[in-house]
């Protein structure tokens, strides 16, 4: 068979033949495509081109992490060199202090939460199991200001003093939350809700007998609690703090607004004040590093850890609490939720009652919708490709398709400034290769195609969310039975064919789950839009943090209520999902002494 080179020129019988135009040749080599597709070799029956999907995904995703790795320890410009020698230490330490800080204290305020309402039955657990999932609704922003106006001189914590209880200026404390210890706390009360959803569904799964035979042993419920329950949970507690520790690496927004410089804050300012890719690129390359060694931390703490429940699992029956421990319990439950919720929450409705006549209804309207057929268009996409490449997985399982089905999912981990600084180098480069090839080509310069257009802002949307995308499309394929496309087959389908009429058609409550977490996620997305977003593009965040920035506080409130009402659909959504399963245990009365 004639190959790919010979099909892009003529064969010459004794006479060179003048060699044709190149788009002749292009069309020949299409001509013969179908009969090299034939020739290559085939797995389960199936076509190679089911790899392309997998491979299109995990090089969008590769290329902007290489490009950001390849800058890692650069210290060739000037504008490097001397950010290594002032800020980039003070970036350094103040990152890394901030998710040590955070993770520990989301970590004791999500674990304690999670036993509480898996453990015992108190008052209102019910209710409270669910509404510990809310701050996931709020952004770190929106919460990082709500708290500068609350803690402010005309907020309601300064005006309790003065008019509440009739102290003059002077005499009562104030508090000055717009400190690195103000943002840890900001941070923590919104961020726990993933330690607590890790935890809960390890101690939902762990087997009564663990308890029992800690009881055997002597230890109080205490006692049981801290050596014989919490070591099992540890892998679904450390995953917990990971993702805390990636929300906390990621954040912009907050840290800008209280003024702690992080490496993300270093991100921008090199970005937009300085104007050095270079200088952008080695910051982002130091923050991947960061990443790199959490990831690399956490996998080696469960490196030999084995956890094996006695018996059969059978449920934790739950504790029935009394009196003053009933109590305890459900305030320890309800006051993440103030803190992390209602209270921002409350703010925020303060403000907008106040400045909602200054509010241009149209303008919200407009980013609105922009903000979500910006989301509805990288959702499309993103599960378009999950559902092929999930399926993919299924018709050709092997390393290759496995490793690039793991590439596909690694832009979660990474922070969006990185991503966005690597997408935008990487598309700058190619925008400038189209130009080159097109000036020489045709003597015409098309401009920037993707780099500064909605093009680079949807892929790095598909960058950062595909892992949300894949994650539920393939738990969506696993609970459809194992064989339908064999079956399928059996009736005479191609497999593109029983993935139309019978795959996707089973997917729908996978795929609506995911789409309506991927658009909650895109909407609240702020240090990737921001880098990638045309100049005059604007979206409920970015008009959000420019409100903020210009101390246009109330007339941002509006705008933040709208993000955070999006969000609690699926925060509601999730818990239906993450406690249908939860609640089965019966609640059983405690015995005097035995409450943890």
């Amino acid at each position: 068979m004639t190959d790919f080179a010979d099909s892009l020129a003529p064969r010459a019988h004794g006479v060179a033949a003048p060699r044709p135009h190149w788009p002749a040749r292009l069309r020949a080599a299409w001509r013969r495509l179908p009969g090299w597709r034939a020739a290559m070799p085939r797995a389960n029956g199936t076509s190679p081109a089911w790899l392309l999907a997998p491979a299109a995904v995990a090089a969008l995703i590769g290329v902007p992490l290489v490009v950001v790795a390849a800058h890692a320890g650069g210290l060739a410009t000037p504008e490097v060199r001397h950010l290594a020698q002032t800020v980039l230490p003070r970036y350094v330490a103040n990152t890394v202090a901030l998710v040590a800080v955070v993770a520990a204290l989301a970590a004791a305020l999500g674990v304690t939460a999670a036993w509480l309402t898996t453990a015992f039955e108190f008052p209102a657990r019910r209710a409270l199991s669910w509404l510990l999932i809310l701050p996931l609704a709020l952004p770190t922003y929106i919460a990082a200001l709500t708290y500068a106006g609350v803690f402010d001189y005309t907020g309601p914590a300064q005006l309790l003093f003065r008019k509440g209880f009739g102290l003059p200026a002077g005499s009562y404390p104030t508090v000055d939350v717009q400190t690195f210890a103000g943002l840890c706390f900001v941070l923590t009360v919104t961020v726990y809700p993933y330690v607590y959803l890790t935890s809960r569904a390890v101690f939902a799964r762990q087997s009564g007998a663990v308890l029992e035979i800690a009881r055997s042993h002597g230890y109080s419920g205490l006692q049981a609690f801290r050596r014989a329950v919490l070591p099992l949970a540890r892998p679904g507690i450390a995953a917990g703090m990971v993702l805390v520790a990636m929300e906390t690496l990621g954040e912009y927004g907050a840290s800008h607004y209280f003024g702690v410089d992080t490496l993300t804050i270093g991100i921008f300012r090199a970005w937009f004040a300085l104007g050095s890719v270079q200088a952008a690129l080695s910051l982002a390359s130091v923050l991947l590093l960061v990443v790199a060694g959490i990831m690399a931390l956490e996998r080696w703490q469960r490196r030999r850890s084995r956890y094996h429940a006695p018996g059969t699992p059978r449920p934790l029956p739950r504790l029935r609490l009394h009196g003053g421990r009933a109590a305890a319990a459900s305030a320890a439950c309800a006051l993440p939720v103030l803190l992390g919720f209602a209270v921002p929450v409350a703010q925020l409705a303060w403000w907008a009652l106040q400045a909602w006549r200054r509010v241009d209804g149209r303008q919200l309207a407009g980013y609105l919708g922009v903000s979500v057929g910006l989301a509805a268009i990288a959702t499309l996409l993103i599960l378009v490709l999950a559902v092929l490449i999930a399926y993919t997985t299924r018709l050709r399982a092997g390393r290759t398709v496995g490793a690039l089905a793991r590439c596909t999912t690694a832009g979660y981990a990474i922070p969006g400034a990185v991503l966005a600084v690597g997408i935008a180098t990487a598309y700058t480069w190619l925008d400038h290769r189209v130009i080159g090839a097109s000036r020489l080509l045709f003597g015409v310069s098309p401009g920037l195609i993707v780099t500064g257009t909605v093009l680079a802002l949807l892929a790095g949307y598909v960058v950062r969310f595909f892992a949300v995308g894949y994650h539920n499309v393939d738990s969506g394929f696993s609970g459809v039975a194992s064989r339908f496309d064999e079956v399928a087959r059996s009736a005479g389908l191609r497999p593109r064919q029983a993935l139309v009429r019978v795959g996707i058609p089973s997917l729908r409550p996978a795929l609506t789950v995911a789409a309506v977490l991927l658009i909650v996620d895109m909407l609240k997305e702020l240090p990737l839009t921001m880098i990638l977003r045309p100049f005059n593009l604007e979206t409920l965040a970015t008009r959000v943090f420019r409100l903020a920035g210009n101390e246009m506080i109330a007339e941002a409130a509006l705008p933040s209520l709208v993000i955070v009402a999006v969000g609690v659909a699926p925060v509601v959504l999730l818990q239906r999902l993450v406690t249908a399963r939860q609640d089965s245990g019966a609640a059983a009365p405690a015995p005097a002494g035995d409450a943890a």
